[in-house]
């Protein structure tokens, strides 16, 4: 991997990336990521369709280079500069590819301060997140993780002196109700479940959650810790024995399959299980049976789509 210095900082170039041309007015160009067939943004790209056996030609892309600018400032954590932080200037709108395939990174250093030394135009949010006391202990961990999610318009001026202040990560608290013939399983979660007894899943490739443990049982509920705010799914991917999960509700609204706006603390989730177990059997013939893969899908072809990385409606076996 190269790199070019600008200034006190530097713009890696990617194995096999484009060289930038020669500054222009002192502004360093950059070959910015390009989506078919000249969007700067993949939800503004035209999408190719490729039926079985077909093969399409002239599908070209054309890279121009643009001019950046500079966006620094300094990382403020609960408790004063935040250093040795990952901060990432992700583009608006990009949710379904990876953050690093196109976000730009710079580390904090020890009085906060990061800077990044070449940006194109566009709308961003700055993010970061980090384990690091945020107050005092939660469910007995005071590290808890904070996070940023900061808009950014970069135009033609650098944006310098931005002052970036993370905030104490979201809990969400979940009790128990059980529809069936008692008795009910026990409130020791090191009995009732293997690993945490939820997690959630976000469609926004927003900081991930720690997913652990954070809180009492029974009447208080189990509570997870260390979330940012944005747009959830509650998974739950085991249930008491003799128990099957029935629905994660909040607000009058299913979440394990429709997300919902994690915004602020939520203590009222209810998750739910049923000793009406639902199933299917049978056998699968032929020549090569023994390592077939077999899957269940629900009928409704909406629920296919934006159901996340683990949906509800999809059961292999």
């Amino acid at each position: 991997m190269n790199a070019i210095q600008v200034g006190d900082a530097q713009v890696m170039i990617g194995r096999a990336g484009a060289i930038p041309p020669p500054p222009v007015g002192g502004r360093l160009q950059i070959y910015p990521a390009i989506f078919y067939p000249s969007a700067p943004n993949p939800t503004q790209a035209t999408i190719i369709e490729l039926s079985s056996g077909e093969e399409r030609l002239g599908i070209d892309l054309q890279l121009q280079p643009v001019p950046t600018v500079r966006v620094s400032g300094t990382l403020m954590g609960p408790s004063g500069p935040a250093g040795t932080v990952a901060v990432r200037l992700t583009p608006v709108g990009v949710t379904e590819i990876p953050p690093e395939a196109l976000t730009p990174v710079s580390i904090s250093d020890a009085a906060g301060a990061f800077t990044f030394a070449a940006v194109p135009p566009g709308q961003y949010s700055l993010r970061a997140s980090s384990r690091m006391v945020t107050g005092p202990p939660r469910g007995g961990d005071a590290h808890d993780l904070a996070w940023l999610d900061l808009p950014i318009t970069v135009s033609g001026d650098d944006v310098d002196g931005v002052v970036a202040v993370m905030q104490p990560s979201l809990h969400i608290t979940a009790r128990l109700e059980f529809e069936g013939a008692p008795p009910r399983p026990t409130d020791r979660p090191q009995v009732m479940f293997v690993g945490a007894p939820f997690s959630l899943e976000s469609d926004e490739n927003l900081p991930s959650g720690t997913g652990g443990y954070t809180g009492g049982t029974g009447a208080q509920g189990f509570t997870l810790g260390g979330y940012a705010p944005g747009k959830y799914r509650v998974r739950v991917s085991n249930s008491p024995p003799g128990w099957m999960f029935k629905a994660a509700m909040l607000n009058g609204v299913d979440v394990s399959e429709i997300p919902f706006d994690f915004t602020r603390d939520v203590a009222d989730l209810v998750l739910t299980f049923t000793d009406r177990w639902s199933g299917m059997g049978g056998v699968v013939r032929g020549p090569d049976a023994g390592g077939a893969i077999v899957l269940a899908f629900t009928t409704n072809a909406q629920a296919w789509a934006d159901q996340g990385a683990s949906p509800r409606r999809l059961k292999p076996s």
